[in-house]
């Protein structure tokens, strides 16, 4: 999650989109999203086998009255150049931020884009794996 609040902060500094970071798995009524664009974590799900650790997650875009798509490509290139295939992803340490390691993206899908008559809503699926034997 870090990761991604970071990713918003440098898309926010780049782009100039005022995204905010938007909890997908709260649930809610879209009325009553800010009229924003948001982003964040939706999904989330650990495995490790016989020392392999492979994490899943899912990335949610929903851009506010984006008709022609504009700000949706920027972020979701955005999205590609912090979490495209074979990227290095810091693993830090939940209280100090302290890089431990990294973790290696393996997949990287953008779904079919969903849309309301105010919001578009589009989902990235991400993969990635470390050894126990990395160092």
């Amino acid at each position: 999650m870090r990761h991604i609040t970071d990713l918003i902060e440098e898309l926010n500094a780049d782009l100039g989109t005022g995204i905010l970071y938007h909890a997908w798995e709260t649930r809610g009524e879209e009325d009553q999203l800010p009229k924003t664009t948001l982003m964040g974590l939706d999904g989330f799900n650990f495995h490790e086998n016989a020392g392999l650790w492979i994490v899943r997650f899912s990335v949610t875009v929903s851009s506010y009255q984006d008709i022609n798509l504009l700000k949706e490509f920027d972020i979701l290139d955005g999205i590609y150049e912090w979490f495209g295939e074979k990227k290095r992803v810091p693993l830090r340490d939940m209280s100090s931020g302290e890089e431990e390691n990294q973790l290696v993206v393996t997949d990287f899908e953008v779904a079919p884009m969903a849309q309301t008559m105010i919001r578009n809503y589009r989902t990235v699926s991400i993969e990635l794996k470390r050894t126990a034997n990395d160092g």
